[in-house]
C-alpha cells in the first residue's frame, strides 16, 4: 500500500515537474517572440532586414537591401556608387543627411540631378546619395572622413539637424539615435563566465537574462545611459554648427566645396493638412522653438559664409499635407523640394574652383570592402605618389 502511494505521488511530482516545465517553455518562446519584436523596434537601425552594422556610424543599410525603387550598394547607402576614375564633365556632389535623403519613393540625389542640368563648362551635375536614416551631424562627419572623401566630389551638401533638434530619442548630444539601447543590450551580455553553472544553466533563458541575471549588471552601469542635466536645446544646436564647421574645414583641407541644405519642417508651416502637422503644429510651443531655432542657425550661416541652399520656407503656405511626419515629404511633393536643392546647387556648382594638389588621394572606401585585384595595384599607386613627392 505504502509503495503504491509512493508510486503515486513520485507520478504526479514527475507529472507537476513536466508541466511546470511545459508552462515555463511556453513561456519562454511566448516571451523571446514579444521580446525580439521590441528589440526590433528599439534597435531597428542593426537588427531590422536592411540594416547592418557599421563601424563609427552604428548602422549602414544592407548591401543589395531594397530602399523605395533602389538597392543599398557595397557601402549601404542608396543607389550607384560613384564611378572611378571620375569622368572629365562631371562635378561630381554627394549629398549626406537622414531619412529625408535615404528614404522617400524616390531617391532625391536621382532627382536633383535631373532638375540641375548641365552646369557651367558644359559639365553635368550628377548627384550621389550617402544618406543614412536617423544619420546625425557627427555621424556624417564621420561618412565624410571615411567614406566621403575618397570619391573626389566637388562639392559635398549636407541636410540635417532635425534629427539631433527633434527626435530625441537618445538624450545625449553628439550620440547616434537610440544609442542607449545598443548599451543595454551589449551590457546584458557582458561577464556572463563570472557566474555559477546554475546561471550558466539558465542562461538559455532570454527572461532570465533579460529580467534576473542582468540585475547586477544594471546596477554597475546606472547612470551611464542617463543624459547630463545640463545637455540642453542650446547645447545640441552648438554641437550641430560645430559639427557643420568640422565638415567645411574638412572639405575646404580636400579641395571640395562644402554646403549645408536647410530643410522644410512641419513646424514651419503656417496651417496643418494632416493629422500628423495637426499633431506637430498644435504644440505651439515646439512650434515657436523651431521658427527661432530656423532663424538663429540661418543668420550664423549667413554670417559665417556658409552660404546655406535654405529650402525651410517652400511649404510654409502650402495648405494640403505636405508631410508624413517630421520632415518626412509625402511623394507628391518630393520633386518640388528637390526642384529648390537643385537651383541652390546650380549657383554653386558655378563656384566649383581646382582642387589643390593632395600627395596621398584618398581610397575609395568600397575597394576595402571588395579588394584590390593585385596587390601591385596598391604598390604601385604608393610608390607613383612617393616619386611625385620627391
Amino acid at each position: 500500500m505504502l509503495k503504491h502511494k509512493l508510486v503515486n505521488i513520485a507520478g504526479n511530482l514527475i507529472l507537476a515537474c513536466a508541466s511546470v516545465f511545459l508552462v515555463l517553455i511556453g513561456f519562454e518562446f511566448s516571451y523571446r517572440w514579444l521580446s525580439s519584436r521590441e528589440l526590433e523596434q528599439k534597435t531597428w537601425a542593426v537588427t531590422d532586414k536592411n540594416h547592418v552594422p557599421r563601424p563609427y556610424v552604428m548602422a549602414v543599410g544592407k548591401p543589395g537591401s531594397f530602399v523605395g525603387n533602389d538597392t543599398h550598394n557595397l557601402l549601404g547607402y542608396r543607389g550607384a556608387l560613384p564611378i572611378i576614375p571620375k569622368p572629365k564633365d562631371e562635378i561630381r556632389v554627394i549629398i549626406l543627411g537622414g531619412s529625408t535623403v535615404h528614404l522617400g519613393s524616390a531617391n532625391i540625389a536621382n532627382l536633383i540631378t535631373q532638375f540641375a542640368g548641365e552646369a557651367v563648362g558644359n559639365k553635368k551635375i550628377v548627384v550621389y546619395n550617402f544618406g543614412s536614416t536617423s544619420s546625425i551631424s557627427r555621424q556624417d562627419l564621420v561618412r565624410l572622413i571615411t567614406d566621403v572623401t575618397g570619391y573626389s566630389p566637388d562639392i559635398v551638401l549636407h541636410y540635417g539637424w532635425s534629427n539631433e533638434f527633434y527626435n530625441e530619442v537618445e538624450k545625449r548630444v553628439n550620440y547616434p539615435h537610440r544609442f542607449f539601447f545598443y548599451e543595454q543590450y551589449q551590457a546584458n551580455l557582458q561577464d556572463i563566465h563570472r557566474y555559477s553553472l546554475l546561471n550558466a544553466l539558465l542562461l538559455a533563458s532570454q527572461f532570465y537574462r533579460d529580467h534576473l541575471f542582468t540585475t547586477r549588471i544594471d546596477e554597475a552601469i546606472t547612470g551611464f545611459t542617463s543624459a547630463p542635466a545640463d545637455q540642453n536645446h542650446q547645447l545640441r544646436i552648438l554641437a550641430y554648427l560645430q559639427n557643420i564647421q568640422k565638415m567645411r574645414e574638412w572639405s575646404d583641407a580636400h579641395g571640395i566645396r562644402f554646403y549645408p541644405i536647410a530643410g522644410p519642417l512641419i513646424a514651419y508651416k503656417l496651417e496643418a493638412g494632416n493629422e500628423a502637422e495637426q499633431e506637430i503644429l498644435h504644440d505651439a510651443e515646439l512650434t515657436k522653438q523651431a521658427r527661432a531655432d530656423r532663424d538663429t542657425i540661418l543668420r550664423f550661416m549667413t554670417v559665417h559664409n556658409y552660404a546655406p541652399i535654405d529650402c525651410t520656407h517652400i511649404f510654409d503656405k502650402v495648405s494640403a499635407g505636405v508631410f508624413r511626419r517630421g520632415d518626412h515629404i509625402n511623394n507628391l511633393y518630393l520633386a518640388k523640394h528637390a526642384k529648390c536643392i537643385a537651383r541652390g546647387l546650380q549657383s554653386k556648382a558655378r563656384e566649383v574652383s581646382i582642387k589643390p594638389l593632395i600627395k596621398m588621394p584618398e581610397v575609395p572606401e568600397h575597394i576595402y570592402q571588395t579588394g584590390f585585384e593585385h596587390r601591385s595595384d596598391l604598390d604601385s599607386m604608393i610608390f607613383e605618389n612617393d616619386q611625385k613627392s620627391k
